[in-house]
C-alpha cells in the first residue's frame, strides 16, 4: 500500500464468532495502545527546585515538594520526581553513563574471547562474547570512545559480529550490522588486518551511502568540543555532512576535564541541527530529581527548560524569601515572593491564575512580572523514543519483553493444539456422515434418525474448536511480532499469506456441493455430507489465516511511522471495531 494512503476498516459483530475476531485485533493490538497511553506527558507541569551544588540548605527542594502536592491537590497534573527526570533525560539531556574499570576490563575480556573463537570458527561462543561486550559498549558508547585506541577496537569487535554474519552467509544481517558499527563509533577506522575484504567494503560502501545526513552544532560558548557517542570530531560552531543514520549520542564539552551532559540525537536524511547551552548544560541536573544549580540564573534556565520539555516549568528558589517562577513554553513567566514555610495553597492558586504577587507581607501585594525573553538560539533537542532507541551490533533480532515472548508463544501453542483437535472434530464429523449416509433402510427408521442426529451433532464441537484455534493463534503471532520502523517486508509476506487463506476459504466454500435432500438416496445424502465437509476445511483454512492476519496487523499498527487508531465502538445492535489512519 502507498504511503500516507489512508485506511479506514470497520468489522461489525453480532455474533460470538464476529465478537472473537474483533478480540483478535484487539489484543494483537495491545503492545501499540500501551505505548500511546502510557508513561510521563508533556501536558503536565514540572516543578524544579534550585539548589546550588555545594547547597546544604534544602529549603527550595521542600518548597518545591509542598507546591508540587497544593498543585496536584488543586487539579493540576504535576510530574513525580522520577517522572520529571525520565522526560528530562529524554527531552534535554542525560548524565553520562557509569563506567567502572571491572566494566571496562569485562569488555576487553570479552572482545578477546570473541576474536579467538572467531578464528577457531567457533560461532556460538563468538556470539556469546559479542553479546556481552556490545551491551557495555551500547549503554555506555560516550564513555567507552572517548579513547582513541579504545574506540577502535569497539568498532573492530562491533565488525566481528558482521564477519560471524558474513561467515555464517546471513548477507542482510552483516550490512545491518556495520551500518550499526558506523553508528556506534563515528568517523573511525578500524584495523586493516582484523576484518575480511567483505567487511571493509561495506563499511566503505555505507560512508559513502548518499541517503547519509549531515549534523550541525553550535553551542553557547562557542569553540567547544563536539564529541558524538565520545569520539571527539571537531569545535563548535562543527558540521559533517556524511554521517551515517541512526541515533547518537552527542556532548559539548568546554574543558578537558569536564564530561558534557548526552545529548540524544537522531540523524536521517537532510541536515539535523543542535544548538547547547553549555552554562545550562553545566547547571542541569536531572537525578535523582531534576533541578538547576545557579540560582542567579534561574530564570534563563528555566525558560530553556520549559521550551524543551515543551510544558509549563515551576522554578523554586529560597535565597531568603522563596522566589516562586512560573515559566509557561513560549517563554512567559510570573513570579511570587513567599517566606519558604509560607501557605502553598495560595501560592498554588496564584501560579495557576499567572499572577505575579509578593506574599511575605499581611496581604499580597502585586509585583512586575517578569520581563519577556529576548531572542537567542533555543535549544535544539533531539528526542528518541523508546520503538526506536538505538539497538546497535547485537548478532540477534530487536528483543522483545519476556513477558510478550512467554506469552505469545504459549498462547500460540495452545492455540495450535485446538487446531488439531478441531482437525481430528472434523475427520469424526465425516466418519458420522459417512455411517448416516450409507444407512440401507427406510428414513422413517429410528436407527436413520440417530444416524442423522449423531452427525449434525457433531458440527458444532468442531466449528467452535477451529474458532478458538483461531482466535488464539492470531492472539499468539500478534503478540511475537516485533515493531519495526514503517511496515517491515516479513509483515507484508504474513498478510499476502492470509490473505491467500482466506481467499482459498472463500473458494472451498463458495465450491461445496449443496444438500438436495438429507433423507434423499444414499448419493444424495453422501453429497450432503461431502458438501459440509468441504464447508469445514474451509473453515478450517480460514481460520487458520487468523495468525498470518493478525501478524500484519500487529506490524502495522505498532510501527512509529504509523498513526493507526484502534477503537471498539458498541452500538444498540452490535458492535464496530474500526482500525484507521495512515502509514
Amino acid at each position: 500500500m502507498a504511503e500516507g494512503l489512508p485506511i479506514m476498516t470497520a468489522f461489525r459483530t453480532h455474533t460470538p464468532m464476529r465478537a472473537l475476531v474483533c478480540l483478535t485485533v484487539l489484543l494483537g493490538s495491545v503492545p501499540a495502545l500501551a505505548q500511546s497511553s502510557g508513561g510521563p506527558t508533556t501536558d503536565s507541569w514540572v516543578v524544579v527546585p534550585v539548589e546550588p551544588g555545594d547547597a546544604e540548605d534544602p529549603r527550595a527542594t521542600q518548597l518545591a515538594v509542598r507546591l508540587r502536592e497544593a498543585l496536584g491537590e488543586s487539579g493540576v497534573a504535576v510530574l513525580d520526581d522520577t517522572e520529571a527526570g525520565e522526560i528530562v533525560e529524554e527531552r534535554v539531556s542525560a548524565p553520562v553513563s557509569e563506567l567502572s574499570e571491572s566494566d571496562i576490563n569485562a569488555w576487553a575480556s570479552s572482545s578477546q574471547a570473541a576474536l579467538r573463537a572467531l578464528a577457531r570458527a567457533d560461532y556460538d561462543n563468538a556470539r556469546e562474547a559479542l553479546v556481552a561486550a556490545q551491551e557495555v559498549a551500547q549503554r555506555a558508547a560516550e564513555e567507552l570512545n572517548r579513547e582513541a585506541e579504545r574506540a577502535r577496537e569497539v568498532l573492530d569487535t562491533c565488525l566481528f559480529t558482521a564477519r560471524v554474519f558474513l561467515e555464517t552467509h546471513q548477507r542482510t544481517e552483516a550490512e545491518r550490522q556495520v551500518r550499526s558499527c558506523r553508528v556506534l563509533v563515528p568517523e573511525v577506522e578500524p584495523r586493516r588486518h582484523r576484518h575480511p575484504p567483505e567487511v571493509h567494503a561495506l563499511l566503505e560502501r555505507i560512508d559513502a551511502e548518499e541517503t547519509n545526513g549531515g549534523l550541525q552544532v553550535t553551542s553557547a560558548p562557542s569553540g567547544c568540543t563536539v564529541r558524538i557517542n565520545g569520539v571527539p570530531q571537531g569545535e563548535t560552531p562543527f558540521a559533517v555532512e556524511q554521517l551515517a543514520r541512526g541515533d547518537y549520542r552527542l556532548q559539548v564539552e568546554c574543558s578537558e576535564e569536564e564530561h558534557g551532559r548526552v545529548h540524544l540525537v537522531r540523524v536521517d536524511e537532510g541536515t539535523t541541527r543542535i544548538h547547547v547551552d553549555v552554562g545550562f548544560d553545566r547547571a542541569l541536573a536531572s537525578r535523582p530529581f531534576p533541578r538547576l544549580t545557579a540560582p542567579e540564573q534561574r530564570l534563563e534556565h528555566g525558560r530553556l527548560l520549559a521550551a524543551a520539555l515543551g510544558t509549563t516549568v515551576v522554578v523554586v528558589a529560597a535565597p531568603g524569601s522563596a522566589h516562586v517562577l512560573r515559566i509557561d513554553p513560549d517563554g512567559r513567566a510570573s513570579q511570587l515572593v513567599m517566606p519558604a514555610s509560607g501557605d502553598v495553597t495560595v501560592a498554588a492558586t496564584m501560579l495557576q491564575e499567572r499572577r505575579s504577587m509578593d506574599l511575605t507581607g499581611d496581604a499580597p501585594e502585586p509585583i512586575d512580572a517578569p520581563s519577556a525573553p529576548g531572542e537567542r538560539p533555543r535549544l535544539a533537542v533531539a528526542t528518541l523514543d523508546d520503538e526506536r532507541a538505538p539497538t546497535h551490533d547485537a548478532p540477534r533480532g530487536p528483543g522483545l519483553p519476556g513477558w510478550r515472548i512467554g506469552l505469545g508463544i504459549g498462547v500460540l501453542a495452545i492455540g495450535a493444539g485446538v487446531l488439531g483437535a478441531s482437525a481430528y472434530l472434523l475427520g469424526d464429523q465425516g466418519t458420522r456422515g459417512d455411517a448416516y449416509a450409507a444407512f440401507d433402510g427406510d428414513f422413517t427408521d429410528p436407527d436413520f434418525a440417530r444416524l442423522q442426529l449423531d452427525w449434525k451433532d457433531a458440527r458444532a464441537p468442531f466449528m467452535a474448536t477451529a474458532a478458538i484455534s483461531g482466535v488464539l493463534m492470531g492472539v499468539g503471532a500478534g503478540l511475537l511480532a516485533p515493531a519495526r520502523e514503517g511496515m517491515p517486508w516479513w509483515g507484508w509476506v504474513t498478510g499476502g499469506v492470509g490473505l491467500v487463506l482466506g481467499v482459498t476459504a472463500v473458494i472451498l466454500a463458495a465450491g461445496a456441493e449443496s444438500c438436495a435432500n438429507e433423507a434423499g438416496t444414499v448419493a444424495e445424502r453422501q453429497a450432503c455430507v461431502d458438501g459440509r465437509q468441504q464447508r469445514g476445511t474451509a473453515a478450517l483454512v480460514g481460520f487458520s489465516a487468523l495468525p498470518f492476519v493478525a501478524v500484519s496487523l500487529s506490524a502495522l499498527i505498532q510501527s512509529p511511522d504509523s498513526d493507526t487508531q484502534v477503537a471498539f465502538v458498541p452500538s444498540r445492535d452490535g458492535a464496530s471495531l474500526v482500525l484507521g489512519g495512515r502509514f
